[in-house]
């Protein structure tokens, strides 16, 4: 038998109060933003793990020229590269992208046109997530995170490449996409685990990680509501707490087992 999972996700990302333009974009289904948009919302995307879509968030780097352009290619680099193979004889897809590679292919995109318009500086980070069988393998780039709800605990499978300096403190990011080959060699964090029915995935941008606590996203996330009225709480959270930056929010979640037999 070759075990497949269904999964559902749905998202959203808003420009904010505070902001003139929205510098974020999200990927589900093959589908991303343009990179003129101001909000944005999807919902009840369905697909098996044997697709493997990448599923992912960006955010322009805060305060630099063309933030919404860089996120927008690199939106569309991902949606361009392939993820897995194909069952063939196999009875599990074999995950077969090298998140190192795909960066370097998100940062070429974005280096190129700012060469090409002679930009000085321009960037994006970013999450993603691709289910593929039995496993589920993500990487990050930047402060955009990823978070996994399992069993009641939530874990945060991202890793921050940040750090505070200055007075008072302020968080500096130390990769993104958008650096030139020749300053760094980005080294994008990777995670992997099990594919679990039951299990739900946020992916977000600081927007929103920045406003809400991991113990307030926890509670929101272990709700027992549909993805739209999870999300929809986070979008009425954001609102009372003020954020002061783009936001953008896609839950995932691992909805049950489809078993088929093997060629």
């Amino acid at each position: 038998m070759i075990m497949e999972y269904n999964i559902v996700a749905a998202g959203f990302t808003l420009k904010g109060p505070s902001r003139r333009k929205n510098e974020d974009n999200f990927l589900c289904g093959g589908f991303f933003l343009p990179d003129l948009h101001v909000d944005a919302e999807f919902s009840a995307a369905s697909f098996s793990t044997a697709e493997s879509n990448w599923i992912a968030v960006f955010d322009g780097v805060g305060g630099e020229v063309r933030g919404e352009t860089a996120s927008f290619l690199a939106a569309r680099a991902l949606a361009g590269h392939g993820a897995a193979s194909g069952f063939g004889h196999d009875p599990d897809p074999v995950f077969v992208s090298d998140p190192a590679e795909i960066t370097a292919r998100m940062n070429s995109a974005i280096c190129a046109y700012a060469e090409k318009m002679q930009v000085r500086v321009m960037g994006s980070t970013v999450a993603a997530l691709c289910f593929c069988g039995r496993s589920v393998n993500g990487f990050n780039v930047g402060d955009s995170r990823c978070y996994r709800l399992s069993e009641g605990r939530l874990e945060r499978l991202s890793t921050d490449h940040a750090v505070y300096a200055g007075h008072p403190p302020q968080r500096l990011l130390t990769q993104y996409l958008g650096i030139p080959e020749k300053e760094y060699i980005i080294t994008p964090a990777c995670f992997q685990g099990e594919c679990r029915e039951g299990d739900l995935y946020l992916l977000c941008t600081d927007g929103i990680s920045d406003v809400i606590i991991d113990r307030k996203l926890k509670d929101l996330m272990a709700a027992d509501t549909s993805l739209q009225d999870k999300l929809q709480e986070i979008r009425d959270r954001l609102e009372r707490n003020g954020t002061p930056d783009n936001a953008t929010a896609v839950l995932v979640s691992v909805d049950s087992v489809l078993e088929k037999q093997a060629r």
